[in-house]
């Protein structure tokens, strides 16, 4: 059963358009900034992971927050990314068991050849 899981944002045009969110241990950053050179906001989602950010980090602007990422994941569709009534403060844990599927599948293996 899904679960609602808090997220912190910046940009907000109808939904968060740059959240964080934390799940099993792992950090989530979902880019879906405007894109000045197409003078649109995207319809996918860029999903890095992320290493723990200090709260400095994340009371500055988010700009260069992308830079820091682990890993690029993927992408994602807006549309499939279930937010709370109001949009604004947690995401369903369906995407995330999602993204999570898709990044271990993508691990390489650390196994003996």
């Amino acid at each position: 059963m899904a679960e609602q899981v808090p997220i912190i944002y910046r940009e907000f045009y109808d939904f968060p358009r740059l959240f964080m969110v934390s799940y099993r241990g792992v950090h989530f950053l979902f880019d879906g900034s405007f894109d000045a050179e197409r003078d649109e906001y995207p319809e996918h989602y860029t999903v890095y992971q992320m290493p723990p950010l200090a709260k400095d980090v994340l009371d500055e602007s988010w700009s260069n927050v992308p830079r820091l990422a682990l890993h690029r994941l993927g992408s994602i569709p807006i549309t499939r990314v279930a937010f709370d009534r109001g949009r604004r403060t947690s995401v369903s844990s369906d995407v995330l068991d999602e993204v999570i599927s898709t990044r271990d599948r993508t691990k390489p293996s650390r196994g003996v050849a």
